[in-house]
């Protein structure tokens, strides 16, 4: 970045990276204490869910090695891999209770189906099943699924630490392809079970499907602490690149000092875990702030900044559709994002006003 835009664009860059990977913690301790949320009484308030994580969380900030993490990320797989086959059966048993035990409730004689229109044009629906799009909130999604590809800030550092660095591409290249596959199929089959009642956080959904069926119940709660578990696990690694950013400045210009560095280094990690967990108490929505963080950062970083990188380093030996394709990645990126960022903050600001209308909902 410095070696062509300059010292500005190597700010704009680290100041990204930080800010999204600290924007993906926040959105962890939102997840987090949305499930410990789920089983406390509604009365204790938001607030005080999400400081009961903050001992927590700063204990796992102080991990300084990125090989005590990967022993919890490759758990983190596996069980995460049991929570998405449990999602999968819970959606397809969904879609199958909704289509061949939907009720004869049309006029013909005829099983309704998600493609029924009303005489108004709306979308009739089989139960809770609706398909259809919320145009208003479309942008939103934007955000959402750059979000998704939260990796992208560790995937230098991760090289770095490599046994055997010449083998990192093809590991990464499997790992994105295997990824979006996932990501498309698992949107996919979600979308059609619960339609536009789909939840920010599937899990919502996966609970009032699972509530009175014994089994169900039991996979639920599993989930849910295997879930809570991988995202905990993973704070430390996503809030490894930002504190390395940091403390790297602070020792290269000696604002730290040369005396007590392990202590002065655990409490600017308590600071930042503590900044997290405020914003995690100022935008209590998962799926919001995944938006906000995707839409400002990971929009940047993974259209904006690499195609316009390739247009100033190569622009006099790129063919024109390779021009004309990173110009469109510029595009999308910067138009995507603001969208995307507009729409959520509405919604944000949307949030504050029904809890001002029905107070105790935030």
């Amino acid at each position: 970045a410095e070696a062509v835009l300059g010292r500005a664009g190597s700010l704009a860059v680290d100041g990204l990276l930080a800010f999204t990977q600290v924007g993906f913690c926040c959105v962890y301790v939102v997840f987090l204490a949305e499930q410990v949320a789920y089983w406390l009484p509604p009365s204790i308030p938001w607030q005080a869910v999400v400081l009961g994580w903050y001992p927590v969380l700063v204990l796992l900030s102080w991990i300084r090695t990125l090989q005590v993490l990967s022993y919890v990320s490759l758990l983190a797989t596996i069980v995460t891999s049991f929570s998405l086959l449990v999602i999968y059966g819970a959606a397809f048993a969904f879609m199958a209770e909704n289509i061949f035990d939907a009720p004869d409730t049309s006029s013909t004689g005829a099983v309704e189906t998600p493609f029924d229109f009303d005489s108004d044009g709306d979308l009739d629906t089989v139960g809770d099943w609706t398909w259809g799009v919320r145009w208003t909130t479309l942008s939103i999604s934007f955000g959402i699924a750059v979000y998704s590809y939260e990796a992208i800030g560790i995937v230098l550092p991760i090289e770095t630490s490599y046994q055997h660095p010449n083998r990192y591409e093809k590991v990464l290249v499997a790992c994105l392809g295997a990824s979006t596959v996932n990501y498309v199929l698992f949107g996919s089959v979600c979308y059609l079970a619960w339609g536009i009642a789909v939840e920010g956080d599937i899990l919502e959904n996966l609970g009032e499907f699972a509530e009175g069926r014994g089994l169900w119940e039991i996979l639920m709660v599993t989930v849910q602490l295997f879930l809570v578990f991988c995202i905990a696990g993973s704070y430390p690694l996503q809030l490894f690149v930002f504190t390395d950013i940091l403390e790297h400045w602070l020792l290269s210009t000696g604002r730290l000092g040369e005396t007590h560095l392990y202590a002065k280094q655990n409490a600017i990690r308590a600071l930042i875990v503590a900044a997290t967990c405020l914003v995690a108490v100022a935008v209590p929505s998962f799926s919001l702030l995944m938006a906000i963080i995707g839409s400002l950062g990971s929009a940047s970083l993974q259209f904006i900044f690499p195609a316009l990188f390739m247009l100033l380093i190569a622009w006099s030996t790129l063919p024109w559709p390779s021009r004309l394709l990173y110009s469109f990645y510029i595009l999308l990126g910067s138009a995507g994002g603001a969208f995307g960022f507009v729409q959520a903050m509405v919604e944000v600001v949307g949030l504050y006003f029904d809890a001002v209308a029905t107070p105790g909902e935030m």
